[in-house]
């Protein structure tokens, strides 16, 4: 009996541990210029688009690529955040596995997830980047 009673408990506290959770954006670690590849500086009509990825144990060896418009434009670690400038207007910002080996045994585009956000000149959008319980990406809207 006990050894259930420990087995129960020790599957619900790793089902717990399981899915991510946000991180305040000044919490957050900044992602190292070396692994932002487009987006880095400010330009004329962009607006800045803060994306902060989640902490917890899923998806926590492998960075996660965050996509603008199809194109990677960083690879975000666990608990790391940054500023792209991305150009006014509509575009389909992403998430999904990135690396290689262990990190990159899945394919890309079927565990891709993207949504389309209007980004506005001038203006500060916060993004979450984390994994569902199931190990799902997830791209939302923040305002931590």
């Amino acid at each position: 009996m006990k050894g259930i009673v420990a087995a129960v408990a020790i599957a619900t506290v790793l089902a717990g541990c399981s899915a991510t959770r946000p991180i305040a954006t000044e919490m957050a670690k900044p992602v190292p210029a070396s692994q932002i590849f487009a987006y880095a500086q400010p330009a004329a009509d962009t607006g800045a688009v803060v994306v902060t990825r989640d902490v917890g144990l899923s998806g926590s060896k492998c960075p996660v690529a965050f996509y603008v418009d199809g194109k990677v434009a960083a690879n975000v670690d666990n608990g790391q955040t940054m500023t792209l400038h991305v150009p006014s207007g509509k575009h389909i910002l992403g998430a999904g596995p990135a690396g290689t080996g262990v990190c990159g045994i899945v394919s890309r585009t079927a565990h891709l997830r993207e949504a389309g956000f209007d980004v506005v000149a001038g203006s500060t959008m916060k993004l979450r980047l984390g994994f569902t319980r199931d190990g799902t990406y997830q791209i939302t809207q923040t305002a931590l």
